[in-house]
């Protein structure tokens, strides 16, 4: 299948206006960038937390994992 070159000729441009239209590709990565780090982040947290909580023996490790849990999943549901 051969592509026409017109059509690849004019894919900058489109790209181009889509990056400063309202509503384009700018406007979301500046939405959806601090959110999938703020992600990233929680699974680092949760990775060390397990890592070292883990370790930990008997009850202490217990009582801080549900003393952290509790107020990190309100926080979730009321953001």
């Amino acid at each position: 299948m051969a592509i026409n070159a017109n059509v690849l000729n004019r894919i900058p441009g489109f790209l181009l206006w889509r990056w400063s239209c309202e509503g384009g590709y700018r406007e979301f990565l500046t939405m959806t960038v601090p959110l999938i780090l703020a992600t990233g982040m929680w699974s680092v947290q949760h990775f060390i937390e397990r890592m070292f909580l883990g370790a930990l023996p008997g009850n202490p490790g217990i009582i801080n994992r549900e003393t952290l849990e509790g107020w990190r999943g309100s926080g979730c549901r009321m953001s």
